[in-house]
């Protein structure tokens, strides 16, 4: 092998490692990515520090309903609004918002209310389900503040 062949195998090899480089690169950055257009719920609804939570938050009351695998919960929830007209639409409306948390519940199982993972994300969906039918504001945030499973 020549010293003009070993050169142009070096930038071949040198190119080689750079078009790889920039595949990664491409796919860790676009196609792994979260879509920044597609809806994102918690980033969309507006932030509140934890210490103005009691300001704009009501409680659901006790719902006890079955679940899914014919296990029994007795729940309450905080609700946390982002201002005193949707507090004030989910107060006049406490039916709607106790049905909107027995769709949700309807569809859990026993086993999202034992682990805090699973108990994080029946809040998300209920604070997704509720932000969709408040009026004047949002749903910031939803707390599980009594639970039972049998």
């Amino acid at each position: 092998m020549n010293r003009k062949q070993l050169v142009l195998l070096s930038v071949g090899f040198v190119l080689a490692l750079v078009l790889v480089a920039a595949a990664i690169v491409f796919v860790g950055k676009v196609l792994l990515a979260p879509d920044k257009e597609s809806p994102a719920v918690a980033s969309d609804r507006p932030k509140i520090f934890p210490a103005d939570y009691a300001k704009y938050s009501l409680e659901s009351g006790d719902i006890t309903t079955d679940l899914k695998d014919n296990h029994y919960v007795v729940v309450n929830f905080t609700i946390v609004t982002d201002s005193a007209q949707a507090q004030d639409f989910l107060k006049k409306n406490l039916f709607l918002v106790q049905r909107e948390i027995l769709g949700v519940l309807s569809e859990c199982k026993a086993e999202e209310f034992k682990t805090d993972d699973g108990l994080r994300s029946v809040e998300e969906r209920v604070a997704q389900r509720l932000d969709s039918v408040v009026e004047g504001g949002h749903v910031v945030k939803v707390f599980a503040t009594k639970k039972i499973v049998q």
